[in-house]
């Protein structure tokens, strides 16, 4: 999905909008937060309050 679309998600305040975005960001979000954390767990938790 493209970002226009899951923005259109959120500002319709659709759940499935943060479905989308862990879709499209969540590995990339979990691969950065664990490169800086150097900690799964707390990459997860990153990722979860993002």
């Amino acid at each position: 999905m493209e970002d226009r679309a899951i923005v259109a998600l959120y500002r319709k305040r659709l759940e499935s909008a943060i479905t989308e975005t862990e879709k499209q960001y969540g590995r990339l979000l979990r691969a950065v937060s664990r490169g800086i954390l150097k900690s799964e767990e707390d990459a997860e938790e990153c990722e979860n309050d993002t």
